[in-house]
């Protein structure tokens, strides 16, 4: 038995080697310009060895072999985090195990991230030069992407490895991943009450803190809930569910300052813009607790004293944020209203009428003159900041709706141009200066099932229920035709000169389309489920 099981590790350690090998040559010829010979190495390392960095190698591949390829996040594949590349790369969204990264100039993802053994991503940021993509996850997995091309250049365990024989096989979950102190470090938080200091060039960890317990001893310790670093990339504040913070020097790797913050669990922290401050936040409502948070108190950022103190009279505050450029800070408060205060002269800007929800998150757009919040669990409303006699007024400008579940994020891009909201259904992005969305129209579609013509006159999406298909012209979205099929519509695909349209579904009818009339033009049985097709020549 023991001779088996020692040939069986043999022969795996040989077929992961063979796999990594076949998976760095596809890398290589990905990036050389033959992406056919690339894809067929990755599927032979796929063969040999089915872990995700073969499958990100044949993903990266295909998309430049068949430029038009819709790569598909499945269905369960909730999003939780979002992040805008800087420099109009684009939008990378992450999920369970899966993410992917998609351009505004094409609505279709163009590659697709994996977590190793397809574990739940956590947390996605950029590096400020917009090159590099930082994940988290659980089971302790760190990973570094190339914004580019989608491929993972850096892959790391974090925390201490599980002990054999032991019931507990898994490294502790990170809560969170950013980068810090320059381009080539990284911090990250674990689950085990641990952070993590990453030099990524190195491919090292530089050093590791434990976290103290903010509770007397013999009280069950909180959870951390959240992290956030500063502008300058010096400093860190950790939250946990006892509403307590706690400020660290990066730099000089040492705890700062521990102290409560809220009466409830800290699920949101905002920095100034230049460091210098910063707020703790609950983001959500108070409903239910006994002792909700009716002051909110403005930190040092350097020394972790108390500055300012906002007091919402007997009203508690559900999340707050800092203007981009201004010492302003933006709460929302359990009687549905937004104010603005000045956290330097402690004095009331405006506040504004009752929204039709609880307000559960504010986002300021970078160029500080828009800002988003979450007004109920479905809607969002847009605001503009005018100048009024001095002072800083709000003004509502419009309710944007149409996602079915909870919005979970919302994030400005750097150009404050494009606004996207999260929910379990839906990723939906919308232009600021229209308020409608990318594309322009409003039906909720699913954002995998979304084809524009490649002459940009036409553009072909599916319902959310995937079994009504839309095909509008471009820009003036005239309907020209319904689709409707008994079962869910897997692929659709333009022909190269945009004058038909193939559409594939589930019971394996294919129909092409003639998008000029949008009349029908051909019906055919494939006998299979059709996951792709192709269009030769014209």
């Amino acid at each position: 038995t023991e001779l088996m099981t020692s040939i069986e590790q043999t022969e795996k350690a040989n077929r992961q080697s063979a796999g990594l090998s076949l998976v760095s040559h596809a890398r290589n010829l990905t990036t050389t310009g033959d992406p056919e010979l690339a894809s067929l190495l990755a599927v032979e390392a796929i063969r040999r060895y089915p872990f995700s960095q073969a499958r990100e190698a044949l993903y990266a591949a295909a998309a430049r072999v068949v430029p038009s390829t819709d790569l598909k996040v499945p269905k369960n594949s909730n999003a939780t985090d979002l992040a805008w590349i800087p420099g109009g790369r684009g939008l990378v969204v992450v999920g369970y195990g899966r993410g992917y990264i998609r351009s505004l100039d094409n609505p279709r993802p163009f590659t697709q991230l994996m977590n190793r053994e397809e574990r739940p991503f956590r947390s996605v940021c950029c590096s400020a030069d917009g090159s590099a993509i930082l994940t988290s996850g659980e089971d302790g997995t760190l990973a570094l992407w190339d914004s580019a091309s989608g491929l993972r250049t850096l892959e790391m365990d974090i925390g201490y490895p599980p002990v054999l024989n032991s019931d507990e096989t898994r490294r502790p979950d990170l809560l969170d991943a950013a980068f810090c102190l320059n381009e080539h470090c990284a911090v990250t938080v674990s689950l085990n009450y641990r952070i993590h200091i990453i030099d990524l060039s190195a491919r090292r960890e530089l050093a590791g803190m434990d976290i103290p317990a903010t509770l007397a001893p013999g009280s069950d310790r909180p959870t951390l809930t959240t992290m956030k670093v500063s502008p300058d990339g010096r400093m860190l504040v950790i939250g946990d569910s006892a509403g307590y913070i706690q400020l660290w020097n990066l730099e000089e790797r040492r705890l700062i300052k521990s102290a409560r913050a809220i009466e409830q669990a800290v699920q949101s922290i905002s920095f100034s813009s230049d460091s210098r401050r910063f707020v703790a936040s609950a983001d959500e409502t108070s409903d239910g607790l006994e002792s909700p948070s009716t002051t909110t108190r403005v930190w040092s950022g350097e020394s972790g004293d108390q500055l300012a103190t906002f007091e919402s009279k007997g009203l508690s505050v559900t999340c707050a944020a800092w203007h981009p450029n201004q010492p302003v800070l933006a709460f929302g408060l359990s009687d549905s209203t937004l104010c603005l205060w000045n956290a330097e002269t402690s004095a009331l800007l405006n506040r504004s009428e009752p929204q039709r929800g609880a307000v559960l998150k504010i986002r300021f757009a970078p160029n500080g003159r828009q800002l988003a919040t979450q007004s109920g669990a479905t809607e969002m409303t847009l605001w503009q900041l005018v100048q009024q006699d001095g002072k800083s007024r709000l003004l509502q400008d419009e309710v944007l709706s149409g996602h079915e579940s909870k919005i979970t994020l919302i994030e400005f891009d750097e150009t404050s141009q494009y606004l996207t909201s999260g929910s379990r259904d839906h990723i939906r992005t919308w232009q600021t200066s229209t308020k409608r969305t990318v594309p322009s129209f409003g039906n909720i579609v699913n954002p995998y099932r979304l084809q524009i013509s490649p002459r940009g006159d036409r553009i072909f999406a599916v319902d959310s229920d995937e079994k009504r298909g839309h095909l509008w012209t471009l820009p003036d979205l005239k309907e020209l035709a319904v689709i409707e099929s008994a079962t869910a519509m897997d692929f659709a695909e333009f022909s190269r000169s945009g004058d038909h349209l193939v559409t594939t579904m589930t019971d394996g009818i294919c129909k092409v389309w003639n998008t000029q009339t949008g009349a029908l033009e051909s019906t055919f049985q494939n006998g299979l489920s059709t996951w792709r097709c192709s269009w030769s020549g014209q």
